[in-house]
């Protein structure tokens, strides 16, 4: 399942069943599983131990995702990324 394309719908409807709907499809794209992300984004962990642990970091950062989608809107959209498995001090060390 790819996890690139769907997360650019954007609703310029003002009724709520459109917005209801365009959530609906983003929660549901966004449903990806730790193994369809490591095979979409050429990832590995052979030790069992850090598959463990990047895969724990994965669910909390989608389960952000998911609550983003939630209403209240927000005026972003997030989505899957190719840092879904860093935690936020390997973001800020390898990033900024």
């Amino acid at each position: 399942m790819p996890i690139t394309g769907i997360y650019f719908i954007m609703v310029f409807e003002r009724s709520c069943k459109g917005i209801v709907l365009t959530m609906l499809m983003l929660a549901v794209a966004c449903q990806i599983t730790f193994d369809e992300y490591l095979k979409e984004q050429r990832l590995s962990y052979p030790n069992p131990v850090e598959y463990a642990y990047r895969k724990k970091i994965f669910a909390d950062n989608m389960k952000r995702i998911t609550d983003s989608l939630k209403p209240p809107l927000n005026s972003y959209r997030m989505k899957p990324t190719k840092y879904m498995t860093w935690t936020s001090e390997e973001l800020k060390s390898k990033l900024w």
